[in-house]
C-alpha cells in the first residue's frame, strides 16, 4: 500500500505534450458521413492519419492521402477521434461524428 505522501507525489507527475499542436490541415465533412469519404485540404503537410474509437481502439492508421474511403474500415455510427500527424511527429486530434 502507498502512503498518502507517495500518492500525492505520483499525482504531481506531469506528461509533456509538446507534440500536440495545430497542424495546418482541414478535414471535411467534419460531422457526418455524407458520401463515405473523408477529404483533406490541399495545404496538408501530413504524414499519417489515425482513427480511434471512443474507447481508444485503433480503427485504422494510414499514410496520408487526399481522401479516405471509410467503407474500407469497420466503422459504425458513432463518435471517433481522427489524429493527424505531421512529418515532425506533431499530432492534432479532431472529433468526427459518423451518422
Amino acid at each position: 500500500a502507498l502512503t498518502e505522501a507517495e500518492i500525492a507525489e505520483i499525482g504531481d507527475v506531469s506528461v509533456p505534450v509538446d507534440n500536440f499542436t495545430n497542424i495546418s490541415c482541414s478535414v471535411y465533412p467534419t460531422l457526418t458521413q455524407q458520401d463515405g469519404q473523408l477529404y483533406f485540404s490541399e495545404d496538408c503537410e501530413v504524414a499519417q492519419i489515425r482513427m480511434l474509437a471512443l474507447d481508444g481502439r485503433l480503427i485504422f492508421q494510414t499514410d496520408f492521402r487526399q481522401s479516405i474511403d471509410l467503407a474500407e474500415y469497420p466503422i459504425a455510427t458513432s463518435i471517433y477521434f481522427l489524429q493527424i500527424i505531421d512529418r515532425q511527429g506533431n499530432i492534432q486530434t479532431k472529433k468526427i461524428v459518423i451518422e
